[in-house]
């Protein structure tokens, strides 16, 4: 799994693995002699290769994140987090969805399926309050930190399934879905 971030240059790369990586530190070295942009490689030992695998990653060299950077939002991104590949078509389309829900400012937004928080922590700025959902736990821890990283404090994020959350949120008035 390659992660590259457009506005940092920086790359990461998580080899999945099915049994363990000979002489790393020798293949680090090359690497990142050839490629200075790689800040950070991992391993893992797994039979999954989705990105929600709960098999433990193994940092080998350098910093397990990228951080990207959609309007003025900074990410943390990590080996298995959930982000847009194309920063710059998620800026555009995240503008879109912003202006096609004609915000004031003070609305109650949720965010189904939020992932690091991308949407949510973007249009934190512009609403009153935005609610995630996330099912994948990660995720949220994700999320969490990326508004703190930000000093976003308008933006919540809760582990579960959307459908059940929202049914458990129903008394509360939401604005936009």
């Amino acid at each position: 799994v390659i992660r590259e971030s457009y506005t940092s240059k920086e790359i990461i790369i998580l080899f999945q693995l099915a049994k363990a990586l000979p002489l790393a530190d020798r293949l680090v070295h090359k690497l990142i002699s050839r490629f200075p942009e790689i800040s950070g490689m991992a391993t893992t030992l797994t039979k999954d290769e989705s990105n929600l695998s709960p098999d433990p990653i193994t940092n080998i060299y350098g910093k397990d994140y990228i951080i990207e950077t959609i309007f003025q939002v900074k990410y943390r991104i990590g080996y298995r987090s959930f982000f847009q590949v194309n920063s710059l078509q998620a800026e555009k389309l995240y503008q879109r969805a912003i202006e096609y829900a004609n915000l004031t400012g003070k609305e109650r937004v949720v965010d189904c399926y939020s992932g690091i928080g991308s949407i949510a922590l973007a249009i934190a700025g512009s609403v009153g309050k935005v609610f995630g959902i996330e099912i994948f736990k990660p995720a949220v821890i994700d999320a969490r930190k990326n508004a703190v990283l930000n000093h976003i404090t308008n933006a919540f994020f809760e582990v579960g399934d959307a459908a059940i959350v929202l049914k458990k949120w129903n008394q509360y008035k939401f604005d936009v879905l």
